[in-house]
């Protein structure tokens, strides 16, 4: 009985999806984690120590960013694995008692 097959392969391929901006996004932020932001580049001017900290500041922010993107796409994924789990499980147990009753109408048409 295919029309009670609920279909769960969109949410793995999402799932899939979610795992790969998951790993791009940690690797941003590993990335940007091995980088530093000094006054140096700045020269020798009055103002580089505070707008290498400002940029410093902007930085952590985007670590920060980077590492919660990684984090929340991965617990995405892992939500939408388990729904379309949940969902096989569902069309198993759905067409399961589709059929046995399908073959309790037969048998008591017999009867």
């Amino acid at each position: 009985m295919s029309d009670l097959r609920y279909d769960s392969d969109g949410l793995r391929d999402g799932a899939d999806r979610d795992r790969k901006s998951s790993a791009a996004a940690d690797g941003v932020a590993r990335k940007l984690g091995g980088e530093s932001v000094t006054a140096h580049p700045f020269g020798d001017v009055a103002t580089a120590g505070s707008f290498a900290a400002a940029l410093g500041t902007a930085h952590e922010h985007h670590i920060q960013g980077a590492t919660s993107a990684a984090r929340d796409r991965d617990d995405q994924g892992q939500r939408a694995d388990k729904t379309a789990q949940l969902g096989d499980e569902l069309t198993t147990t759905t067409t399961t008692v589709a059929n046995e009753a399908v073959v309790r109408s037969v048998a008591d048409g017999m009867g």
